[in-house]
C-alpha cells in the first residue's frame, strides 16, 4: 500500500473540535477525514494513518458483493442454501428448537441487511496467533469466536445486527470465485482509487508503518478480524473517498465505478428497527434522515477502536461528510463517540 504523507496540523474548526473531545475523554489517538479537506488529527494519528476499519468494512464488502453478484447474474433474492448446494457446500443451520423451514428463506440480501442470523459482535484473533480462516468462523471452530453461524429468527421478518451474515457472505464469495477475499476485492478497490485500504488480514498489520494500534486496558492491542465483517484496514481518507463514490453512484446512472442499482439498493433505507442508531436500515449501510437531507451512516468498534462515518448523499448538503476514528479505553471511546455526534456536525458544517 502507498504511504500518504502526514498532513500538517491546522487551526480548523474540525481540528479544534477533535482536540476538545480527545482531551475530555483521554483518547490516545484520533483522526478525521472531512469532505471539504479540513481534516484533523490528535496524537500520532492523521487521516492518512491506517486504522482497523472495523464494521465500516461491511459497507465496502456489501458494495463489492452486490456488484459481483450482478456481474455473475446471481439474484440477491437467491436462497443461500440453494446457492451453497449448487457450490457443493454445507447448509446454513437453524438454531435448535426453531422451524427448520426457515433455512430455505434466508437470501443473500438478508446476509447484508441483518435479517436472520446471529453473532452481533465478531471476535478477533491476536496478531501473534495463526489466522484460522473464514470457514472456522462459519462452523464455530475458532477458539476465539466459538459458536457457528446460524439462523435465529425467520429471515426477513425483522432486523437484528449480525456479523454472522458477513462471515457467511465472505465464505460464499470465496467459494464461488475460487479466490481469497483480499485478492477478489483488490481490483475493485483499485478502480475506486482506494490504494490504502486492504482486506488482507494476514499482512496488513505487518506492512504499514502508519498503523495506529488500538488501546485496551492501557496496552496496545492488535488483532485480526474476519475481513468483510470487521477486518478491513486502511486510511480514513480512503474510507471518505468510498463514501463519495457511493454517493455519486446513487445520483448518477452512468457512474462507472459503482452501479446506480447497487447504490440505490444500499441506500434505500427501510423502517425495520428505528431504535438501532435512530436510523433506517439499508443494505450494508444505515440511512439517517434530517430535514431535507439523507445520510449514509455506519459505526464500528473493534477491540481498542471506535469509528464513525457519515455522508450526505441526497439533499441540500449533498457531498458533505466525514470519517472519524479513535483509539483509547472502551469507556472513553464510547463517551467520545456520543459527544462528537453533536459537536462535530456543527464544526464540520455537515448537515
Amino acid at each position: 500500500m502507498a504511504s500518504p504523507a502526514k498532513r500538517p496540523r491546522t487551526n480548523s474548526a474540525p481540528q479544534a473540535a477533535l482536540e476538545a473531545v480527545a482531551a475530555q475523554f483521554g483518547l490516545t489517538a484520533a483522526a478525521a477525514a472531512v469532505s471539504d479537506g479540513a481534516d484533523a488529527g490528535v496524537g500520532e494519528a492523521t487521516p492518512g494513518s491506517h486504522f482497523e476499519l472495523a464494521s465500516l468494512s461491511k459497507m465496502i464488502g456489501t458494495c463489492f458483493a452486490l456488484e459481483y453478484f450482478a456481474k455473475h447474474r446471481v439474484s440477491v433474492q437467491t436462497p443461500v442454501n440453494h446457492l451453497l448446494a449448487d457450490l457443493g457446500s454445507y447448509r446454513v443451520p437453524v438454531a435448535e428448537g426453531l422451524p427448520k423451514e426457515w433455512a430455505e428463506r434466508l437470501s443473500l440480501e438478508h446476509l447484508m441487511s441483518h435479517q436472520g442470523l446471529n453473532m452481533h459482535y465478531v471476535r478477533g484473533v491476536p496478531l501473534e496467533e495463526p489466522w484460522p480462516g473464514i470457514e472456522a468462523y462459519v462452523h464455530g471452530n475458532s477458539q476465539h469466536n466459538p459458536g457457528r453461524v446460524e439462523i435465529i429468527f425467520e429471515p426477513g421478518s425483522r432486523f437484528k445486527y449480525s456479523g454472522g451474515g458477513f462471515i457467511l457472505l465472505q465464505y460464499i464469495l470465496e467459494l464461488h470465485s475460487g479466490q481469497s477475499i483480499d485478492a477478489l476485492l483488490r481490483p475493485f478497490l483499485d478502480e475506486l482509487g482506494l490504494a490504502n485500504i486492504t482486506f488482507d488480514v494476514v499482512d496488513a498489520h505487518h506492512s504499514h508503518r502508519l498503523y495506529v494500534p488500538g488501546v485496551q486496558d492501557g496496552r496496545p492491542v492488535r488483532k485480526r478480524f474476519p475481513p468483510l465483517a470487521a477486518g478491513a484496514f486502511g486510511s480514513l481518507r480512503d474510507m471518505q473517498r468510498f463514501q463519495e463514490c457511493l454517493a455519486e453512484a446513487f445520483q448518477l446512472e452512468g457512474y462507472r465505478k459503482i452501479s446506480h442499482a447497487t447504490a440505490r439498493r444500499m441506500l434505500y433505507g427501510r423502517d425495520l428497527d428505528f431504535e438501532f442508531m435512530g436510523c433506517k436500515i439499508g443494505v450494508g449501510a444505515f440511512v439517517l434522515e434530517g430535514h431535507l437531507n439523507r445520510f449514509m451512516l455506519h459505526q464500528g468498534a473493534n477491540d481498542g477502536y471506535r469509528l464513525l462515518c457519515l455522508h450526505c448523499f441526497q439533499g441540500p448538503d449533498r457531498g458533505k461528510g466525514f470519517v472519524l476514528a479513535a483509539a483509547g479505553e472502551a469507556r472513553r471511546r464510547r463517551g467520545a463517540a456520543e459527544s462528537v455526534g453533536s459537536k462535530w456536525s456543527g464544526s464540520a458544517q455537515v448537515g
